[in-house]
């Protein structure tokens, strides 16, 4: 069954009440980049802070808007997933024995070890990404700097051939007098 337009327009409106995860970015050409993390492809620029926040939920009654008349399936925002705090793993009996050991000669619980290691390597992965995220930066401003230093010095090698064509020109005139 077909959905009215105000059966539409109520449901964004529900679904924009939600507390969705908007993250921003500043771009390093000026203005900032914005996306809704849950809504894929969710995504708006503006040139301040508050006119990317206006424009991502902008976009986001769009995006809704459009999942809704297509019949598609809206993810939840993550922050009202509930979590237990238990999920099962199955893992080499190997690495069971080692994670064991491990926890044993530590003097911890395999829990607390498991916890421990996932956190370590959460947090590493994270820093990664980070450092990933600087280097593009870095990359994309070094890119800038080249552009800027190849343009300076055509513009400064432009200057010197008309000089050195205005001082040819001086050398004949001054030659043939």
């Amino acid at each position: 069954m077909k959905k009215t337009k105000n059966e539409i327009k109520k449901k964004v409106e529900e679904y924009l009440s939600k507390p969705y995860r908007i993250e921003l970015e500043p771009d390093p050409d000026g203005g900032y980049a914005v996306w809704v993390r849950e809504l894929p492809g969710c995504v708006s620029y503006g040139e301040t802070v508050d006119e990317a926040l206006k424009m991502i939920k902008e976009a986001m009654e769009l995006w809704i808007e459009t999942a809704l008349k297509r019949g598609l399936k809206i993810p939840e925002p993550l922050a009202e997933k509930r979590y237990t705090g238990k999920f099962l793993v199955r893992l080499p009996s190997s690495l069971h024995e080692k994670l064991v050991e491990t926890a044993k000669d530590e003097g911890v619980s395999l829990n607390s070890l498991v916890i421990s290691l996932l956190s370590e390597a959460l947090s590493s992965r994270t820093q990664r990404q980070e450092i990933k995220t600087i280097k593009n930066k870095i990359e994309k401003i070094e890119e800038s700097f080249l552009l800027w230093n190849f343009s300076e010095k055509k513009r400064v090698f432009e200057e010197i051939q008309i000089l050195d064509g205005k001082h040819k020109e001086h050398d004949k005139h001054g030659k043939s007098a």
